[in-house]
């Protein structure tokens, strides 16, 4: 009896360490992701500050569009990460976190148009201020869109973190039996 009862707690404490592993990743992907998010606020910012000088421009949108682009890879991984996607039930994730996906894409390709579009106004004029209705909306557009994907990234992220995507539990079963 004495020696069930220690191969019990043993298998408790590999479980608690596995699960304590599987929360150490998230910790660091969540805090990845809003690092991502930190970045592509100062990139905003730095953006307007600079916008005299074309290629510190250059260079910060050339950064921006990488950390987007590696913001949307972080996310895949998180995907990847949890036991619903390990499990082969990636429909349920899409359909829950398809709204992310869209605006992180959406946002992404508003990003590289304000981008290119600016800096082609811009470069050839002589120093002289360019700016038109069209680059005026589209910069309000991208920086209205900026705060609800800052507020979407941030959310899924917190929701991706949750313990009923990271393990096998009685949600999951009922999730697999009403699909």
């Amino acid at each position: 009896m004495f020696f069930i009862r220690k191969k019990l707690r043993l298998k408790q404490t590999e479980v608690y360490v596995a699960m304590n592993e599987t929360m150490s990743v998230f910790q660091v992907l969540l805090g990845f992701q809003m690092l991502m998010l930190l970045i592509d606020l100062i990139f905003n910012t730095l953006s307007i500050l600079f916008f005299q000088h074309n290629t510190v421009l250059l260079t910060l949108y050339i950064l921006q569009d990488t950390c987007l682009v590696l913001s949307l890879i972080l996310l895949v991984i998180t995907f990847s990460s949890t036991f619903v996607f390990q499990a082969g039930l990636i429909s349920l994730l899409i359909s829950r976190f398809a709204h992310t996906i869209l605006i992180s894409f959406f946002y992404l390709a508003l990003c590289i148009t304000v981008h290119v579009y600016s800096l082609r106004l811009r470069w050839d004029s002589d120093g002289v201020h360019v700016w038109n209705y069209w680059i005026g909306a589209l910069f309000v557009i991208q920086k209205i869109f900026a705060a609800l994907y800052y507020g979407t990234v941030k959310r899924s992220a917190l929701n991706l973190s949750d313990p009923r995507l990271r393990a096998d539990s009685k949600w999951l079963h009922n999730k697999v039996r009403s699909t």
